[in-house]
């Protein structure tokens, strides 16, 4: 998984990995998934934890990454939409 450093108060790294073993159940699933595909995303708080989500789609990492407030595009793209997530660290 690539991670990386970035400036924010209360996120330390953000990482992501693309889902390789993915089952479809149609044409447009899959082509959908190319377009914007899902994957893993790893959260480090600075404040102690890493989080993994999982089915993220990659529009979400790259607007996380890109934002002005890191923290907040997270509590947007992310938290607000109930992905699923495990504590790991």
């Amino acid at each position: 998984m690539l991670r990386q450093d970035v400036e924010s108060s209360d996120i330390a790294t953000v990482g992501y990995e693309v889902n390789c073993n993915v089952t479809y159940s149609s044409a447009q699933q899959y082509a959908h998934d190319l377009a914007d595909p899902l994957g893993t995303l790893e959260i480090t708080f600075r404040k102690g934890g890493v989080y993994i989500y999982r089915d993220v789609p990659i529009s979400d990492y790259r607007a996380i990454l890109s934002a002005a407030s890191i923290g907040r595009e997270f509590y947007l793209r992310i938290k607000t939409k109930n992905y699923a997530y495990k504590k790991i660290a």
